[in-house]
């Protein structure tokens, strides 16, 4: 029922839905309060000295972003953050965890009472094929929407911590912001916090000789794909001025990652605050989160302090 693993026509029809919130103009609509939302967290880990950089910076601006883009009151952003985090960490489905789905069928109710110009009510007021999103596909869709943010802490935290293990390309985009973007991508290729994605076949079809049948079982290992040797130059090596750079990290086709434009300007504004405002350095070992589903550091403990 959600969009992530819906099939086409009704994956199109689900994503059109939603599909303006990710524009690359809504998102640069909200590059004030993504700012805001950096340096804020910035200044407060900062005032501490020390923190892990993937609980208590990506993690929390990428729960806040999204829960803005939602409709959830700030006051309310901390409680979605902690439960979350209670089901990121004990990897179940976020629909399992019984505070956070009571909290979206209240705010489902809110919305459906008095709509408002957020995700929620978007989800609420959406049809296909002039039929309404029936309350449970709206509340696993707003579950999809908020487990989504996992991929994008794992993305920003995995970026840092490949500039703390190679600090030359640390120091060469200081000496050059101008490759910042050209970093992104490679952050998202080096990361490729999405580990694998399934599907099953449709019809025979024969893959560098290995026949497939309908219904076989399929899956694309995406971070194989991204130091694939055969249009990398160097794929183990983590370099911030690779180009080209077709990764596969946000997917490609029908699945195309929603929130790419999103997710792209989240690390642009966090790294250039980094940048331009912050010494950072390691403060212990990062500790792998133990998944087959997601990559990245499940702790990534650094020291910071003002430049």
């Amino acid at each position: 029922m959600t969009l992530a693993l819906t099939d086409p026509p009704r994956h199109k029809q689900l994503r059109n839905i939603v599909a303006q919130w990710f524009t690359a103009p809504a998102v640069r609509s909200l590059d004030r309060d993504m700012h805001n939302a950096v340096r804020n967290t910035l200044m407060k880990v900062a005032e501490l000295g020390e923190c892990d950089f993937l609980h208590d910076v990506s993690g929390r601006l990428s729960m806040y972003v999204i829960g803005y883009m939602m409709g959830i009151p700030e006051q309310d952003h901390e409680a979605i953050f902690r439960w979350t985090n209670e089901a990121f960490e004990a990897h179940v489905s976020l629909a399992q965890h019984p505070e956070l789905m009571t909290y979206f069928i209240d705010l489902m109710d809110q919305r459906i009472a008095e709509p408002a110009d957020d995700l929620v009510s978007a989800l609420v007021g959406g049809t296909i094929d002039d039929e309404p999103l029936t309350e449970e596909e709206v509340l696993l869709n707003c579950e999809n929407l908020v487990g989504a943010t996992e991929n994008g802490r794992l993305s920003i935290a995995g970026g840092m911590q490949a500039f703390l293990e190679y600090p030359d390309q640390w120091q060469r985009l200081q000496e050059d912001p101008g490759l910042l973007s050209g970093a992104i991508e490679e952050i998202l290729r080096w990361t490729s916090s999405a580990a694998h994605s399934m599907r099953s076949v449709t019809t025979p079809h024969v893959m560098h000789g290995q026949q497939l049948e309908a219904g076989d079982w399929v899956a694309v290992w995406i971070p194989s794909a991204n130091r694939d040797e055969s249009v990398f130059h160097e794929p183990d090596r983590f370099d911030i001025g690779r180009t080209p750079n077709r990764h596969l990290a946000l997917g490609n086709g029908e699945h195309v990652c929603l929130g790419s434009a999103l997710a792209r300007s989240q690390m642009r504004i966090l790294f250039s605050e980094l940048l331009a405002r912050y010494h950072i350095e390691p403060n212990g070992p990062a500790r792998k989160v133990r998944s087959i589903a997601v990559r990245g550091p499940e702790a990534l403990p650094i020291r910071i302090s003002p430049r």
